[in-house]
């Protein structure tokens, strides 16, 4: 299996070269053109949602968005179902096919905590990056799978092609994930609780301060995505 998925994810990785121009932009680009151009009207306190929100939208746009679209066109072109019956599991399918997109939005992440650090919006020590690379590598995992529910009950590809943006942008700024999770009115709580993404950032920002509690909402973010796989199995993608 392991042979299979590595040989799936160099695969990826060839790919990967005629879309880099696209993959740069929206990976590295464009989130620091948005940290840059808002932090002159972000206040100091409410900064760090500027810098983790911004985190969270690049995991939502290369996780949950690459992993629908990317599947979508290829079992609508039969290569999927080639895989899969191969032996190939669906969610490993999933997670090679985002690798290079996940990665970037690893990369990303710490890019942009870089430039949040050059403008002074943010303070971050090793031991708070250490535990931000464990949240990115639990939410792109979340974000996949989810991609990846998507992708299973779905079937029309270009209906789930514009989902899965539709998704990547809403989850992204109608949750809280640009600012405090308390600003949300007690009636649309349960609400925010279905979004994959209040899980994600709120883990992101906690990580970024070093508070114990980003362990637990990191475990939530998990347990979200290994119900999505579980469902994605249960509904199945040929």
């Amino acid at each position: 299996m392991l042979k299979e998925l590595s040989s799936l994810i160099e695969m990826f990785l060839k790919e990967s070269r005629a879309w880099f121009i696209a993959i740069f932009f929206y990976a590295i680009v464009f989130p620091l053109a948005i940290v840059f151009g808002f932090s002159f009207v972000v206040s100091k306190n409410l900064a760090i949602f500027l810098v983790s929100g911004t985190i969270t939208f690049q995991v939502a746009i290369t996780s949950l968005t690459s992993v629908a679209q990317s599947l979508g066109m290829d079992r609508d072109r039969g290569r999927l179902s080639f895989m899969i019956s191969a032996g190939i599991p669906a969610w490993g399918y999933a997670i090679a096919s985002s690798f290079v997109n996940n990665l970037m939005g690893i990369v990303s992440g710490y890019m942009i905590l870089a430039v949040a650090s050059f403008l002074r919006l943010i303070t971050i020590n090793y031991v708070e990056g250490l535990f931000l690379l464990v949240s990115l590598i639990i939410g792109t995992y979340t974000g996949s799978m989810f991609g990846l529910a998507m992708t299973a009950k779905i079937r029309n590809w270009r209906l789930l092609s514009q989902l899965a943006l539709v998704f990547g942008f809403g989850f992204s700024f109608f949750a809280p994930v640009y600012f405090p999770l308390s600003y949300i009115p007690k009636y649309l709580i349960p609400l925010v609780y279905l979004e994959p993404t209040t899980y994600i950032s709120q883990a992101i920002r906690l990580s970024m301060v070093a508070n114990p509690s980003f362990i637990l909402w990191n475990l939530y973010a998990l347990l979200y995505g290994m119900i999505f796989m579980v469902l994605a199995n249960k509904w199945g993608l040929s």
